[in-house]
């Protein structure tokens, strides 16, 4: 199954724990937690970072987007391939299942 994950902000403190120590972030609890379980299953998952998620860095071993626009907002700085708005949309209408974080 094609899932897409969209990954909207990131916490300034940590609010959440982990066995290994604090989380900074809600994407390195449960969203990483749960796309390393999507790909032990054998999904192909793609995320895609919008708002200040574009600024993250994801230790996932998955295609990572970054939406162009939001990018651009917060001074045009990224770690991953852009998309613009028709890219986006043609990723959400590829994929079988989206979950928005």
């Amino acid at each position: 199954m094609r899932i897409l994950h969209i990954l909207r902000n990131l916490d300034e403190k940590p609010v959440l724990s982990r066995a290994e120590g604090p989380v900074l972030s809600r994407a390195e609890g449960p969203v990483l937690t749960i796309i390393r379980e999507h790909l032990k299953q054998g999904h192909q998952v793609t995320l895609l970072l919008l708002h200040d998620a574009v600024l993250g860095n994801f230790p996932v071993e998955t295609s990572t987007f970054a939406c162009l626009e939001d990018v651009r907002a917060r001074g045009g700085k990224t770690n991953h391939p852009t998309l613009d708005y028709d890219d986006i949309l043609r990723l959400i209408f590829d994929n079988e299942r989206t979950i928005s974080w």
